[in-house]
């Protein structure tokens, strides 16, 4: 129950963390053009803003400090793979590598106090302190990224799971005659979930000047799904060669919904191989005790 509360508390940290952090960056530019006006005849001491908020001026600077000692003990390469894993999970605004850095800084800080609470209501001495130490310093250092990676994965499902009645609608707007970026505009604001969101910042990209081919190799990037990178190749080569944009939707919709069907029929046939652990070590247990359970007691009295 303790380590329940600890987690909690900790968890509404970080909710309110985010939420300040948010709401400063949304009002910085009307703070900065306070200070202009404040500025005049307004001796404040070196440093301080008096402007600012109390979160602004503890808050923020925490967040800072723990960012810079998350970028410095990452290994090489980390800093990168948890970029990428960010931008797979949907977090591609400014500040949430630091954001996330800072929180998984923090969860291992937490873990100290967790320790010596746990340490101290379980009494705990010898090998038995030493493995609880060990699992609160390892769930601390692995937990934030693995719920990262899980995040990924599952919106990297969903992506998959929408893609072929996304190409569905985007086939059926073509041929009823509208543009391929009509037809984008149309299906995205229309539809929700992570592929719609996607394809509404494709159209944003594009507006602001990108070119169509940069903007798909970036959203294949970013999403970094084999059957996205697929659909961008094939329009990419639909554009390069001057090929009907409505035959290579349609034949990537019948090849999306046949890798579907297929991934389906794979998971079932595995589905009996994975039930065979918990049906061994579940299931035949209670069910030997129902049906010998009273043999082996009649047996015993009859024993004695």
């Amino acid at each position: 129950m303790i380590v329940l509360v600890v987690v909690g508390v900790f968890v509404f940290v970080v909710a309110a963390t985010e939420a300040v952090v948010t709401e400063l960056s949304r009002r910085n530019d009307k703070r900065a053009t306070l200070r202009l006006l404040a500025a005049y005849g307004d001796t404040a001491e070196a440093g301080v803003n008096r402007l600012d908020p109390f979160a602004a001026r503890t808050i923020a600077p925490a967040i800072a400090w723990a960012s810079r000692l998350g970028h410095r003990v990452s290994p090489a390469g980390s800093v990168e793979r948890t970029e990428a894993k960010l931008r797979i999970a949907g977090y591609s605004k400014p500040g949430a590598l630091d954001r996330f850095l800072a929180a998984r800084i923090g969860v291992v800080i937490l873990a100290l106090p967790v320790m010596l609470v746990l340490g101290s209501q379980l009494q705990l001495k010898g090998l038995a302190a030493v493995m609880v130490v060990g699992l609160v310093l390892v769930s601390a250092v692995l937990g934030p990224d693995a719920a990262l990676a899980r995040q990924a994965d599952a919106r990297q499902l969903a992506i998959r799971a929408a893609l072929p009645e996304f190409l569905d609608l985007l086939t059926i707007s073509v041929e009823a005659g509208l543009g391929f970026d009509q037809a984008l505009d149309r299906i995205s604001f229309q539809t929700t979930g992570p592929l719609a969101e996607e394809f509404q910042r494709l159209r944003g990209e594009t507006r602001a000047g990108v070119s169509r081919a940069v903007a798909l190799r970036s959203l294949a990037d970013r999403v970094d799904v084999a059957e996205l990178r697929t659909f961008v190749l094939a329009v990419q080569q639909a554009a390069a060669f001057g090929i009907s944009i409505g035959v290579v939707l349609r034949g990537q919709a019948e090849d999306m919904r046949i890798k579907w069907r297929q991934i389906a029929q794979e998971k079932a046939i595995k589905a009996p191989v994975k039930m065979l652990v918990p049906t061994v070590f579940c299931v035949f247990p209670s069910l030997f005790v129902v049906t010998v359970g009273p043999a082996i007691v009649n047996l015993m009295h009859g024993a004695l």
